[in-house]
């Protein structure tokens, strides 16, 4: 009977054992499979990362490029104002001083100048009368 059983039994437990094997097998396969998975969603996790990292700082690097072209050429135009405007003060320090040069304006219109002084003398007179009268 040892001899029937015997056998049976141990091909029984050969199969039994081929199969736990390649049952094992699988399921180590398939955990190998999974963190192969898992290890490539967070590598792609990390690429797209660094993409958008490399994206955001091209971005930003374009944008500081901008502002500085920006930048000078607000200070090339802020420049040019205050060149105008320099050029208009002077102007003007120019006119003002030909319009009240009292030398040029006593060659010019010299009766004009002396009744001007006449008059603010005539006044200056009648006023220091009116302080210095005797009240009686």
């Amino acid at each position: 009977m040892f001899n029937f059983v015997l056998p049976f039994a141990i091909k029984r437990w050969l199969k039994i054992g081929a199969l736990v094997a390649v049952g094992a097998g699988l399921i180590y396969a398939g955990i190998y499979v999974r963190g192969l998975y898992k290890e490539a969603i967070s590598t792609a996790k990390e690429q797209g990362r660094q993409e958008i990292i490399l994206e955001q700082t091209f971005l930003r690097d374009q944008m500081l490029a901008e502002q500085e072209t920006l930048d000078k050429e607000a200070r090339d135009n802020l420049q040019k104002v205050i060149v105008q405007k320099n050029r208009e003060l002077r102007d003007l320090e120019r006119k003002l001083q030909i319009e009240h040069n009292l030398d040029r304006l006593l060659q010019a219109k010299p009766e004009w100048i002396l009744k001007l002084v006449q008059n603010g003398t005539n006044e200056k007179l009648t006023e220091l009368e009116e302080i210095t009268q005797w009240e009686d």
